[in-house]
């Protein structure tokens, strides 16, 4: 059978019609061919596709069905269980030995001047803790103050996230103070994985909440 291409007009023999259909979409005249494409390109970026990941835990591989848009970005799950997922391979956590929270964040501050003392700066503790920072640091001359934040929370996927705002108050009244990212210069979090992160006040885009899996470059 032969058709001729109502775009470029050159005659087409073909088999089947499919075959001089498929001619007629991508001809390079046809003036849709752009929106075709672009259309045929979201179709392919939401197909899923299985994928061999491998555990950040016990590193067995395992198998997603992603997108290829899930897979470039790294929005999947990191841990084959869920038992990889709240244990760290029988490696001590640091928090295993705190008994409340208020330990944990006193854990947090001791890794903080800990690794600012190994750096040769200078740590000042305030007497009081009614500021909206924890230490003092002389960096160089210039004295840096630095909020410290502790977390064991896990998202879905087995990101650690942590918790920014505070609350506070009594039966008469509640106070929510958000994170103000004027009122210090750093910010240090220390999960209870071991990690450790170090992010200038001013590159946390959020006032009451982080996904640490998208801050991972200021891992210490």
């Amino acid at each position: 059978m032969k058709g001729i291409c109502k775009y470029c007009n050159i005659e087409i023999e073909y088999e089947k019609k499919q075959s001089f259909g498929a001619h007629v979409r991508n001809c390079n005249m046809n003036p849709n061919l752009e929106k075709i494409s672009q259309k045929m390109s979201n179709v392919l970026k939401k197909e899923r596709k299985t994928y061999t990941i491998k555990c950040e835990k016990c590193e067995n591989d395992f198998k997603l069905k992603l997108t290829e848009n899930q897979y470039k970005k790294g929005n999947y799950k990191r841990y084959c269980s869920q038992n990889c997922s709240n244990s760290v391979n029988g490696k001590k956590r640091s928090f295993d030995n705190s008994s409340n929270t208020k330990s944990q964040g006193g854990m947090g501050i001791g890794k903080c001047i800990s690794y600012f003392l190994s750096k040769g700066f200078g740590v000042f503790v305030p007497v009081c803790d009614n500021q909206r920072y924890d230490l003092i640091i002389d960096i160089n001359g210039s004295l840096k103050k630095v909020e410290v934040k502790t977390t064991t929370q896990k998202d879905k996927r087995g990101n650690f996230t942590v918790t920014l705002k505070t609350c506070g108050g009594n039966q008469s009244f509640h106070i929510i103070k958000v994170f103000d990212k004027t009122s210090l210069d750093y910010l240090f979090i220390l999960d209870s994985d071991g990690n450790e992160y170090l992010i200038p006040s001013d590159n946390v885009q959020s006032t009451t909440s982080l996904n640490l899996k998208v801050y991972e470059k200021y891992k210490i």
